[in-house]
């Protein structure tokens, strides 16, 4: 655990209503009038931000409809071959977070080698070596394959149409993910529309305006196993280009920014002949986008730049979940929580106990340092002129003048 408290002594600011924190860095010259010389660094520490994911579905019953549509052009073999391998333990994975009741599309091409997509039981209803289009289906198992040519720049236009086909074979009200597994980009209005924001906004203008949409589709979650860049280092050429990159895709790239959708990049399959590869590093990290969006959210976007801690606590019964840690992996089995970048990630054990109980919610809040200006506002402040002695610095109990070194310098009042 982070240990915070070495990190400075507290103090109340009255001008405020939380709690201030001081870092003190003393070299201390003690005569009669206990005159004090310091190095210090004033910081304020209040909230900064918040963030909460409600749930109340019973856990282990959570429903999602999950629909995928996969380029079988001629460049996605190798992407074809890691869907047919990977499907069912992606789907295994998600069961396992609690979102049990999914219904599945499959719209690709029909097969068991090349271009094309066959799955195996049990998702599938028979073995990928003797199936049929036909026995393929397996509406016991709510997994459904529509045997449609998708090509390079087709996902978006072959969706619409798609829609009827699909029919009522989803979970009415449920969130519904539209999975896009392509090497290319994606047109629209018949191939005249290409300009990726157009591309995007009529794909989804079309969506709202079909029958189905309200029981369906309301609040779809659009989602990609995609070319996220075209570079192996990203904006850099000289690095070289992607290995089986035709186009990024940017109508999903902004898909799925609109709808809290992801991405995940084929630039970072280095061995495009493994299968287990492609479900790694492009279907498994999809699986936590489903469930933060289905279940309760154990990841929270938008951590301040100048975070310093967080309180966590799941209103049901007003436990918290306050230790920070600095990975998953240094979580262990104990509670609490750990930061990446801009996102607060629940640590595992919690993830799976918050997820395990009904009707609350996790509530978040952000805390900050920020550094306190040293005119703040407060009368009778020392000037840089004068000589420090904290024991006549102000007439104000509202103001504690504080100076730095030698020099007599104010640095800022707390």
């Amino acid at each position: 655990v982070l240990n915070r408290a070495s990190k400075a002594s507290e103090l109340k600011h009255p001008s405020t209503m939380f709690v201030s924190r001081q870092t003190l860095s003393i070299a201390v010259a003690l005569v009669a009038l206990m005159t004090v010389t310091a190095t210090v660094s004033v910081h304020a520490e209040g909230t900064c931000g918040s963030d909460s994911s409600a749930y109340s579905s019973t856990p282990g019953d959570a429903a999602a409809n999950l629909i995928f549509l996969v380029d079988t052009s001629g460049s996605m073999s190798q992407e074809a071959a890691g869907v047919r391998d990977g499907l069912n333990t992606f789907i295994n994975e998600i069961k396992a977070t609690g979102v049990s009741d999914l219904h599945i599309h499959m719209i690709a091409n029909f097969g068991n080698s090349g271009f094309a997509v066959c799955v195996d039981p049990p998702a599938g209803g028979a073995p990928c070596s003797t199936a049929t289009v036909a026995t393929t289906q397996n509406p016991g198992g709510k997994y459904w394959h529509h045997d449609l040519a998708v090509g390079s720049w087709d996902s978006f236009m072959k969706f619409i149409p798609a829609i009827d086909t699909v029919g009522t074979d989803l979970k009415p009200n449920a969130r519904t993910f539209i999975i896009v597994v392509s090497d290319d980009t994606e047109r629209f209005d018949n191939y005249a529309t290409s300009d990726p924001q157009q591309v995007w906004d009529n794909f989804k203008a079309a969506m709202q305006a079909h029958p189905n949409y309200s029981t369906y589709y309301q609040d779809f979650v659009m989602n990609g196993v995609i070319y996220a860049r075209r570079y192996n280092t990203a904006g850099d050429s000289s690095s070289g280009q992607c290995s089986g990159i035709a186009s990024v895709s940017q109508p999903v790239l902004i898909g799925a920014a609109d709808t809290g959708g992801a991405t995940t990049d084929m630039c970072d399959w280095t061995n495009k002949n493994d299968p287990v590869e492609f479900r790694e590093k492009l279907l498994d990290p999809l699986v936590q986008t489903v469930a933060n969006t289905v279940l309760i959210s154990c990841e929270y976007s938008g951590v301040p730049a100048e975070f310093d801690h967080a309180t966590v606590v799941w209103s049901g019964d007003n436990r918290s979940y306050n230790d920070q840690y600095a990975d998953a992996t240094n979580c262990g089995t104990s509670h609490g929580y750990y930061v990446v970048g801009d996102k607060l990630h629940l640590c595992p054990a919690t993830c799976t106990e918050v997820r395990g109980l009904t009707s609350g919610q996790v509530n978040v809040n952000y805390f900050c340092s920020a550094a306190i200006p040293s005119d703040d506002g407060c009368p009778n402040e020392h000037t840089a002129a004068d000589t420090c002695n904290p024991a006549s610095a102000s007439t104000d109990k509202k103001c504690v003048t504080l100076c730095v070194g030698e020099t007599g310098e104010c640095n800022g009042t707390v």
